[in-house]
């Protein structure tokens, strides 16, 4: 089975590029969604955030409150790092035991999307790395639009490799930089250009 790997920086449009994929009826994994789910389900994972940070990173309901911790991880780099130390062995361990479902399954191919692929040094593990760039203009309107607030909106952006970076590393790029059906039109041709490869 291929697997693709599909990053860039924040706010570039990773999901959206998913998604139509996803309505092609390519099987997509978001890594973010798994991430979500361990810090609402998973004990292991709240107990070890809960410890490393404080009880007031929970909410009553157990789960963690991810707009608390992010505002702790993101102004302190060492808190993001031990951060990820916690939850990305689980991210990835997850990832890949959908993609044993998948290839047990009889796809020819499926996509995850990790946000951090290059941070986390995992490039090798992918046939082809799709990155979704855009302006530094456009990622600070979308973030902004998000309710972000300045400070906040740089502290991201550093915590990331650069874009340029990103792209540099990548098989494919796709640049969200005009319409919807824009980025689209180029998803897909990215798409039959990685499916034509391993035709047959």
């Amino acid at each position: 089975m291929v697997r693709v790997a599909l990053t860039g920086g924040i706010a570039c449009g990773k999901s959206l590029v998913g998604r139509f994929l996803h309505r092609r009826g390519v099987a997509v994994c978001d890594s973010d969604v798994i991430a979500h789910e361990l810090m609402s389900r998973d004990a292991c994972v709240t107990r070890q955030i809960a410890a490393l940070f404080g009880r007031r990173m929970l909410c009553d309901t157990g789960a963690v409150d991810r707009r608390a911790l992010a505002l702790r991880v993101f102004a302190d780099k060492q808190a993001l790092v031990e951060l990820n130390s916690i939850t990305h062995p689980h991210i990835i361990k997850k990832w890949n035991e959908w993609l044993g479902q998948r290839k047990a399954g009889g796809d020819k191919i499926a996509v995850v999307i990790i946000p951090l692929l290059f941070e986390i040094n995992n490039e090798k593990a992918w046939e082809h790395i799709i990155c979704v760039a855009s302006r530094h203009c456009d990622q600070v309107k979308r973030l902004r639009e998000r309710g972000l607030s300045t400070p906040q909106i740089t502290q991201r952006l550093v915590a990331q490799i650069p874009v340029q970076q990103k792209m540099n590393l990548s098989d494919f790029v796709l640049y969200n930089c005009s319409t919807v059906k824009a980025l689209n039109d180029q998803t897909m041709r990215v798409w039959r250009a990685i499916t034509e490869m391993h035709h047959g």
